[in-house]
């Protein structure tokens, strides 16, 4: 399979911390089909997922804090504003969260429906109040937390405008992987 160019698709990275207390900066990036320049549509969908995973469920002060984007063919981002959603969406749990929680994520994954290509979300800053799984992985239903199920119909709507690296719209797994980040991991280490 060729390699395709990073700059293929639009993009929107929206720039985040994970708590009030360590106030990490991390940075998610969303693909998406279209010419928006200042990704409003991307961003409004951005909020429906993290209100389909819950403010409940991220660490108190997680939230927004910045937005850029990139259109097909640019190599460079360029600011734009953050929505008033995005800016108001605050994580409200107030679970103990320390520097051994910081290397944890979720990833939600999806494969384009006639490539090989794949796609993943990761999010930083999920409460630690849940129970990590034997395999860690949350499936949807079953002793999962409700958020899962809710997150991943979300992702597979039909008017999602997330796509893969080839423009295609993802059919996202019905399963939320929970994994340690490397980097934080080593970087937790150091402190």
């Amino acid at each position: 399979m060729s390699r395709l160019p990073i700059d293929s698709t639009a993009r929107l990275w929206i720039d985040y911390i994970d708590s009030s207390t360590l106030a990490t900066e991390h940075t998610v990036q969303f693909r998406y089909s279209g010419s928006d320049r200042n990704a409003v549509n991307e961003q409004a969908y951005v909020l429906t997922l993290l209100n389909a995973i819950t403010a409940a469920s991220f660490v108190a002060g997680w939230r927004a804090i910045r937005a850029r984007s990139a259109l097909g063919n640019e190599q460079f981002s360029q600011p734009i504003a953050l929505s008033a959603g995005l800016a108001a969406f605050v994580g409200t749990n107030a679970g103990a969260y320390t520097g051994s929680n910081r290397p944890r994520q979720i990833s939600f994954q999806g494969r384009a429906p006639t490539s090989p290509r794949r796609v993943a979300i990761s999010l930083f800053g999920i409460t630690p109040n849940y129970a990590t799984p034997a395999n860690w992985r949350w499936a949807t239903g079953g002793t999962s937390p409700a958020w899962v199920a809710v997150a991943v119909a979300a992702l597979n709507n039909a008017s999602c405008p997330f796509v893969t690296i080839d423009a295609l719209k993802p059919v996202w797994y019905s399963y939320v992987n929970i994994a340690m980040n490397g980097y934080w991991e080593r970087r937790s280490r150091l402190s």
